[in-house]
């Protein structure tokens, strides 16, 4: 008798691993990149700064130079590399370099390696609430700008820090610069390049190595020793690690570049504007009444955003 070898392909089962139409994330690991791709870009980033300040002052100050010779020219360059005025006008060289290049790469490393890159929608629930965060977070700055420099009176130390960077801030502050010129520089481009940086390549290798609440910290952690100073890596660590966050939490880039360019606006382009530093103290009375309701304001939001937020889930 012969057998009947026909096979009903609806009735077949398929055994092995289930195929998920989903796009798979990488297994998180560390690789040579973890460490690598961040010092590298690093590094890009901190020379494209150094050649704009080099190229802006040959370009504008070049008879300047040429009319010195041997140490005077090191002298001179040296003190217009701090020229305030010089950092706004080269930073517009520097983020025309800086953002086609780290684009096209976290763009590119995206197609590659999916979790390096949070694509989500931006919604105005979250967008509203980290905002709210941020301008809190400028208030735990003030504070623990107070509390360092208490801390001075009675550590040497810390005192000399604080010597050291008042030094350098009052050498970087630009003086009759355009203020559509600053706030084009200090509050759009300087947060644009550093978010493509830091949340951007940093902590999208970081994110391929580790869980993103872990990639989030690290990623605030070097965000506050890049800048070097003492004073200045202790109360950026706030707002870096807020911005990673926001970006963790909200899944898109958009976010942190937002919130940088709100915290660059109330924490170095509206004190300038206000002339804070005054002596009548008039400035500083209207930038602490700003900072004061908008401080209130935030609270409020952010409890109002937490009601809704319990009613929808008992709701639901």
């Amino acid at each position: 008798m012969e057998e009947n070898r026909s096979f009903d392909l609806n009735k077949m089962e398929v055994t092995g691993p289930e195929i998920s139409s989903e796009v798979q994330e990488p297994q998180l690991k560390f690789r040579a990149r973890t460490f690598f791709i961040p010092l590298l870009f690093g590094l890009i980033y901190v020379l494209i700064q150094a050649f704009s300040a080099v190229a802006y002052i040959f370009a504008v100050h070049s008879k300047q130079l040429l009319g010195l010779e041997g140490e005077d020219v090191k002298v001179q360059l040296k003190l217009l590399l701090l020229d305030g005025n010089i950092n706004v006008y080269s930073t517009f060289i520097m983020a025309a370099l800086i953002i086609p290049i780290f684009y096209f790469f976290i763009k590119k490393r995206s197609v590659r390696y999916p979790g390096s890159l949070l694509q989500g929608p931006i919604e105005r629930r979250s967008l509203l609430s980290s905002i709210a965060a941020t301008t809190i977070g400028i208030l735990g700055v003030n504070l623990l700008i107070t509390v360092l420099t208490l801390m001075g009176t009675q550590v040497p130390y810390i005192q000399t820090k604080f010597d050291e960077y008042e030094r350098l801030i009052n050498l970087i502050i630009p003086g009759n610069v355009s203020p559509l010129l600053n706030l084009l520089s200090v509050v759009i481009l300087v947060p644009i390049c550093e978010e493509l940086l830091f949340r951007g390549v940093m902590m999208g290798e970081f994110m391929l190595a580790m869980k993103k609440p872990y990639a989030a910290i690290l990623t605030g952690l070097v965000f506050a020793l890049f800048h070097g100073n003492f004073i200045q890596s202790s109360y950026v660590l706030i707002p870096g690690l807020i911005l990673s966050f926001a970006y963790y939490l909200t899944g898109s880039l958009k976010v942190p570049i937002i919130l940088h360019c709100w915290f660059n606006f109330f924490g170095g382009f509206l004190p300038s504007i206000l002339e804070a530093d005054k002596v009548d103290g008039s400035g500083a009375v209207t930038y602490g009444t700003i900072m004061i309701v908008s401080y209130v304001i935030s609270i409020v939001y952010l409890i109002y955003a937490a009601y809704k937020r319990s009613r929808s889930r008992q709701v639901a």
